[in-house]
């Protein structure tokens, strides 16, 4: 069976994807380039990071040009709608820089992606 992606368009903008945090990773070191949040569906932010010209929209090109060299996993994750995902992101970036856990929602969110990506950098990158 093929593999399907699907979403909505309404009245020519996309329909709402929600909120999403991604991390870009080098999978051989497991090194984090990057830690973002939109609401657009990731694989669009992703193009935008690496194919825009404005600073604004494209940072990856203009902050971390190195990050287009060799190969990134983008991990994502879906927030839930009850949180900020700006709240989630903060909360991630605190505990991989060595923070303990605080008790609020965002940062148990923020903990079980902390998880999973420590889960997949033990993983052998893929081919």
């Amino acid at each position: 069976m093929a593999d399907e992606l699907k979403f909505r368009i309404r009245d020519g903008v996309l329909a709402d994807e929600g909120s999403w945090l991604y991390v870009w990773r080098r999978p051989d070191t497991g090194e984090i380039v990057y830690v973002g949040t939109t609401g657009l569906p990731p694989v669009v932010r992703a193009w935008l990071h690496i194919n825009d010209n404005d600073p604004s929209i494209g940072r990856i090109r203009a902050v971390q040009p190195d990050a287009l060299s060799g190969d990134i996993v983008v991990h994502a994750f879906r927030v839930r709608p009850d949180l900020d995902r700006r709240d989630v992101k903060r909360a991630l970036l605190r505990l991989l820089d060595g923070e303990s856990r605080g008790e609020t929602d965002a940062w148990r969110a923020a903990g079980a992606i902390r998880i999973r990506l420590d889960e997949a950098a033990a993983q052998p990158p893929d081919g």
